[in-house]
């Protein structure tokens, strides 16, 4: 997708200029332009710095909801349908009509196990700071850039970064000290390991208060 959603990147090497949508829609069939157009209105909304923007936790539909989630505690996603409690974050059923986030806990014999799975799923996924839309990298270079236009880190998860944030010496991944600069995250570093030794930090943490 071309930078602000107005159509398709030019696929030549090198090349920074779009392919207008308008121009080409007509070509497209109309599965691929429904695909399109949820895309293109998510990059217009993450540019706009909507505020009081709230997105579905299973589809990351976003909604701006406007009355504070003490008064309207359930976020109705017109996305994927999903209903959820927007200060717990259960799904919304008849067992939470009614009852506070608080009462369900007393009487959530699950609430631990939710609350690691929780702290799991946030060492794996990354969520943008500015338009919260979560993601996974599956490969390639750690400077991560929003369709939002906000960039982060990937392994340490800093925002607004360039290139220069990167060690830029030669080194053993393994090894997360640089012992010629400061800087601990290299471009290409698999962030997987970080993640597993975080996700083993929290399980041992997580058990010993068992």
């Amino acid at each position: 997708m071309a930078k602000g959603g107005i159509g398709l990147r030019c696929m030549a090497t090198g090349c920074d200029n779009p392919i207008l949508y308008s121009e080409i829609r007509m070509f497209i069939s109309e599965n691929v332009q429904k695909k399109l157009d949820e895309r293109i209105l998510q990059e217009s909304i993450g540019m706009a710095s909507i505020d009081k923007l709230e997105r579905c936790k299973k589809c990351n539909f976003a909604i701006q909801m406007e009355v504070d989630k003490q008064i309207n505690k359930i976020f109705d996603c017109l996305g994927c349908k999903a209903k959820f409690c927007r200060k717990c974050e259960r799904d919304w059923d008849e067992k939470h009509e009614g009852i506070s986030c608080e009462e369900m806990d007393k009487n959530d014999k699950d609430k631990k196990e939710r609350e690691i799975e929780k702290k799991l799923n946030e060492a794996i996924v990354r969520k943008c700071p500015k338009c919260g839309i979560a993601f996974i990298k599956m490969d390639g270079c750690n400077k991560m850039t929003c369709r939002c236009g906000m960039t982060q880190c990937y392994i340490c998860r800093q925002t607004d970064i360039q290139y220069d944030h990167f060690c830029p010496h030669y080194r053993d991944p393994n090894n997360p000290n640089c012992n010629q600069c400061n800087k601990n995250c290299l471009q290409f570093e698999d962030a997987n390991k970080r993640d597993e030794q975080l996700i083993k930090e929290i399980r041992e943490k997580e058990g010993a208060k068992a």
